[in-house]
């Protein structure tokens, strides 16, 4: 996770970087993406990074991460606890709209109450802890309020949890994923309407840097800098977010027309890393492995353990590695990356055992398992395509093998 956020760092900082031409030129920076958004509505963001990136450059989160794993100001000025239940979250003074109103503590409530209805219900925010929600993160629909959300003053507000819960949860789940919207300019819209609602798609008052000027969530989005944004005017004035396949990422840096990969959010095929490495202009990063590949087993389909237990005994998830990836990455079992501050070398990794997959699948089928598996495979990234085309016919990957991909801006 340090080193993911050092690369999101590294993100802005590259766009600092090429602001100073960009904005004596009026050129648009072009960052390349490998995956279409699912929305650009604050009220609708899902645990994507490209989906949380687009909509945070129009809407702000209450805090953010830096490199250091630090909760940082947004609209937040801090956010506080004493006894891990209620929260205290106090908002910038000068925290304000693009229409001159100020962001107060009113608009975080509004957008909460919004999360929990059953009609515009926010899938990203953790709602079910708050107080006065029930087990699904739900109130009344059509309520103004969650009985566990108190606002204090125009600047403050708390939020209290129905069990223990640590303050570094609270700001990441919350703090981070929750995007407060302008009461003021939506209290009226019917809330069976705001998941769909057009006006997101070009936003009039907004709270961050960039305004959207145009949107086609399969190909692009086009920002302009907000002139009026409450930390400074952005030294970029137009911004460009541009989905294009994996194998068009060497060809755009080369041209020009992408200007900044950043890896969360862009697939460079791992053919292509020398060659991007090569390009005169353009700066590489190669990171530590940050995302895994995994799969998810419908286990009411596979039902017998025995099973899924040989998919990963039948696997040499290292020769994968070395003849796919080229080095590049990790073999790990489970989810977290040696990356992550919870990662514990002393799990180890499970050894590749053919012999024992089969033995398993011997087993099971005698006793009637069922051996015929379906599999739906992701087929926009080549190496991850070769990687399953590789398999052997009676196995396919159940474990992680973590990768990295390199950042990269034109200089």
């Amino acid at each position: 996770m340090k080193k993911l956020l050092s690369l999101v760092l590294a993100l802005v900082m590259a766009l600092s970087a090429v602001g100073f031409a960009a904005a004596e030129e009026d050129k648009a920076v072009n960052i390349g993406v490998t995956s279409t958004l699912t929305t650009l509505n604050p009220l609708a963001v899902d645990n994507t990074e490209i989906v949380k990136y687009a909509v945070s450059l129009v809407f702000l989160p209450l805090v953010e991460l830096n490199a250091e794993l630090e909760f940082v100001p947004q609209l937040a000025e801090s956010i506080t606890t004493e006894d891990n239940l209620t929260f205290t979250i106090k908002l910038r003074d000068d925290a304000s709209w693009s229409d001159g109103a100020p962001v107060t503590s009113q608009d975080v409530a509004f957008t909460l109450a919004i999360g929990a209805d059953p009609v515009s219900a926010n899938i990203a925010l953790p709602l079910y802890a708050v107080e006065g929600t029930d087990d699904d993160g739900f109130i009344e629909s059509g309520a103004q309020e969650i009985s566990g959300v108190k606002v204090i003053d125009d600047k403050t507000l708390t939020v209290t949890c129905k069990w223990p819960t640590a303050l570094y949860t609270f700001e990441n789940n919350f703090g981070r994923y929750l995007f407060p919207v302008p009461s003021h300019v939506l209290k009226d819209v019917d809330r069976a309407d705001l998941l769909s609602y057009a006006w997101f798609n070009k936003p009039d008052v907004i709270s961050g840097p960039y305004f959207i000027t145009e949107a086609d969530l399969q190909h692009y989005v086009h920002y302009q800098a907000n002139p009026d944004y409450f930390q400074g005017a952005p030294k970029i004035k137009y911004l460009n977010i541009n989905v294009v396949a994996a194998a068009q990422m060497l060809s755009g840096l080369q041209s020009g027309e992408i200007d900044l990969v950043q890896q969360t959010m862009g697939s460079i095929p791992v053919e292509d890393y020398d060659a991007v490495r090569a390009l005169p202009g353009v700066t590489a990063v190669t990171g530590t492995p940050i995302t895994n590949e995994s799969i998810f087993i419908n286990t009411a389909k596979v039902d017998d353990v025995r099973i899924r237990q040989a998919l990963l005994y039948g696997m040499d998830r290292q020769s994968m590695f070395e003849a796919l990836l080229n080095g590049n990455g990790e073999v790990i079992d489970g989810f977290l990356v040696s990356a992550s501050p919870y990662f514990s070398e002393e799990l180890g990794v499970t050894a590749y055992d053919p012999e024992k997959a089969a033995a398993l699948i011997a087993e099971a089928k005698a006793d009637g398992a069922n051996t015929n598996l379906t599999w739906y495979v992701n087929s926009s990234e080549s190496t991850f395509t070769r990687r399953w085309n590789t398999m052997p016919p009676c196995l396919t990957k159940s474990a992680c093998t973590s990768t990295f991909a390199p950042s990269v801006w034109r200089t």
